[in-house]
Formats: structure tokens, sequence, C-alpha cells
């Protein structure tokens, strides 16, 4: 049975912000949103708010390519809403 769709909360800052990142990167690859991010992973990167890559690695969701290539944004987006 496939599982229902992770909805984004409105109002959240932080999974704003990193929703309008993952909108940017989208465009930027020429891909899907949800392809660049899954909205799960964007809600867990908000709820564990990660400080360092090594942290990122324990977010469901981002693997090394996806680290390697929005790491910097996502940790910097992060401690700007701290």
């Amino acid at each position: 049975m496939p599982s229902a769709p992770v909805r984004l909360p409105p109002g959240d800052a932080l999974v704003e912000a990193l929703a309008t990142y993952r909108r940017e990167a989208a465009r930027r690859l020429g891909a899907p949103p949800w392809r660049v991010l899954p909205n799960a992973t964007l809600l867990a990167i908000a709820r564990e708010r990660p400080r360092t890559r090594a942290d990122l690695a324990g977010i469901p969701g981002l693997g090394p390519v996806r680290r390697r290539r929005h790491a910097r944004a996502i940790l910097a987006i992060v401690a700007r809403r701290r």
C-alpha cells in the first residue's frame, strides 16, 4: 500500500526557507522539487536542525549525492534560523 504524501506545514519559517531553496535548486537542475529534496526530508531537517555535514548524514533522504549538492546551503539556512 503506498504511503500518503507528506505535506509541509504552513507558517514554519525554516520549512518555508528550505522549500524556497528547493524550488530554486530544482529550477537550476531542471528537476522537480520533490526530486531535489522530498517533503519528508525538509521536515526532518527542520526537526533535527543539523549543524554539521555529519549531522546531515543522519537525515533520511539525504544520501551522499544530495549532501554533496546541498549541504552548504542547507546548513546555512538552518544556521540563519537558530
